[in-house]
């Protein structure tokens, strides 16, 4: 059909990185058919990654402040309701100490 469009891929590690790379078609049985072959690429295709790296969110009360502190990557987001919607607390830095008043939630999202 005209305008039709088929893309295909598959991942070829043999592949990766090489200037030389041959492919061979074959069709096996005893149609008649006929099949092109058309715009070829080579992409550096990296394996996904699969060991989860996690962070750990310490929250503190001393007195009248709240310390809070994580481990890992992330940014440290805030809301004032569960299900409410999460924004980016407006401090990032890690340690720090807020003053204890209302309800705050708190998580690190990645």
């Amino acid at each position: 059909m005209a305008g039709e469009l088929t893309l295909e891929a598959f991942r070829l590690p043999e592949a990766g990185k090489k200037t030389d790379v041959r492919l061979r078609f074959a069709q096996l049985g005893t149609g008649s058919w006929y099949f092109g072959v058309d715009n070829i690429g080579f992409y550096e295709d990296p394996a996904p990654v699969t060991q989860a790296v996690s962070a750990k969110l310490a929250i503190s009360l001393s007195g009248a402040n709240v310390t809070i502190s994580w481990t890992g990557t992330g940014t440290l987001q805030e809301t004032t309701a569960i299900g409410g919607s999460w924004t980016a607390a407006g401090n990032q830095s890690n340690p720090q100490t807020i003053a204890a008043s209302g309800t705050k939630f708190y998580r690190i999202s990645r």
